[in-house]
């Protein structure tokens, strides 16, 4: 009997957290959820497919791009490309979210070769 309990609780927690893009889709406001020494605003669309659209505005400048996203595990990897011709990839970690309303996760950039907790704020 333990072994079948035990069996039925790593199936449902495998399977727990199954988000996909549809759940995801919206526009959201991304912020640095702590303070980085300079202002940094996003707006990020996610479509149905796993298309992208980000566009950040930073002291220097703003940064158009688009691409295609994919699920590893709980963690959205995104190819993107900007209008200025830069490129680059993005890791949103959504592990520990349940609710894509107003949510907290580690964002990993490899433009600035770094990661941060961003704060995503559901707009539309």
């Amino acid at each position: 009997m333990k072994k079948v309990i035990l069996g039925l609780a790593l199936i449902l927690s495998s399977n727990a957290w199954s988000f996909s893009f549809a759940d995801l889709a919206g526009v959201y406001s991304a912020s640095p959820a702590q303070n980085v020494g300079m202002k940094i605003e996003n707006i990020l669309t996610v479509y149905a497919n796993g298309d992208i659209e980000l566009t950040e505005r930073s002291p220097y400048g703003q940064l158009n791009c688009q691409g295609q996203a994919s699920w590893q595990g709980t963690t959205i990897v995104s190819a993107l490309d900007c209008e200025n011709g830069a490129s680059f990839t993005q890791e949103v970690k959504l592990g520990n979210v349940n609710n894509f309303d107003n949510f907290e996760a580690l964002v990993y950039s490899s433009l600035y070769e770094m990661e941060l907790l961003m704060r995503f704020k559901k707009i539309k």
